[in-house]
């Protein structure tokens, strides 16, 4: 967190959680960054559009920390499915 802290104040950045975020089922992370759709998510998934290019990010961990259930893994499902249909409307 210290070496990104100079240059977040200055330069807009996009995180996604990974497997240093893990403790304590994410809170360290959900706690410091507040990414799109945070209140329903909680910046664990997002997407965002820059011209053509539609952006996806989402946490592979759920898929190797089972300790905290299924329902994030399937959660995450739904939600990218929805969002990949949303994406590709003409």
């Amino acid at each position: 967190m210290d070496q990104i802290q100079p240059i977040a104040a200055y330069i807009p950045y996009m995180t996604c959680p990974g497997n240093h975020e893990s403790d304590h089922n994410f809170t360290h992370y959900k706690n410091r960054f507040t990414m799109p759709n945070y209140k329903s998510y909680e910046s664990m998934m997002y997407s965002w559009n820059l011209g053509p290019i539609h952006f996806i990010s989402l946490s592979t961990e759920f898929y190797y920390f089972l300790q905290y259930g299924l329902k994030p893994v399937f959660r995450q499902y739904e939600w990218l499915e929805k969002d990949l249909q949303e994406a590709t409307k003409p």
